[in-house]
């Protein structure tokens, strides 16, 4: 009888060892699985970083792309208004020469309102004048010829041959200007 208990006693010890060596193998391997599944949470973590990284900047690079191409398509446009500009004031400085009519000057004047509003709008966009310089800056100017005058240092500007224009801060036409020889 003692042998049959103790029998019972080293089954049951040996199904409670077995089924506790079962428990530390599920564990184990469960923890394993843990394991890899916080490495492949880290690895699309890392690539969600990195893939948000890459969108934040084509956004930005796609905003600067729109903003250059909205610049060109200003510049082209206001380049070809700039001609039209030039050639009312070329009228403009002849008519200013001979006399005119009463009936002719108000033509005129309807003409200088036409003018003054063509430059109302180019100045709401943002585009002037290029102030009036003695000083040749090769990024404002482009000199088309030199002249000899004893009343300009060599370098300086003699002449303004056509107006150079500004859009904000970047030069939209340069002006073309005659420099004093050396």
């Amino acid at each position: 009888m003692i042998k049959d208990n103790i029998d019972t006693v080293l089954k049951e010890n040996t199904s409670i060892h077995d089924e506790s060596n079962a428990q530390d193998q599920h564990t184990d391997k469960v923890q394993d699985e843990l394991v890899q599944c916080k490495d492949e949470v880290a690895l699309w973590e890392e690539k969600y970083k990195h893939l948000a990284a890459d969108f934040a900047n084509f956004k930005k690079r796609l905003e600067k792309d729109r903003l250059q191409s909205q610049i060109l398509m200003h510049t082209m446009i206001f380049s070809d208004l700039l001609t039209v500009l030039d050639n009312i004031d070329r009228a403009f400085a002849e008519i200013e020469k001979s006399v005119l009519s009463q009936e002719k000057k108000a033509w005129l004047d309807g003409f200088v309102m036409i003018r003054n509003s063509f430059r109302k709008i180019l100045e709401k966009y943002g585009i002037n004048e290029i102030s009036f310089s003695k000083i040749f800056d090769p990024e404002q100017h482009e000199a088309v010829m030199h002249v000899a005058s004893e009343q300009h240092n060599p370098g300086e500007i003699v002449e303004i041959l056509e107006k150079g224009y500004m859009m904000n801060d970047r030069v939209l036409r340069p002006a073309k200007v005659s420099i004093a020889k050396e």
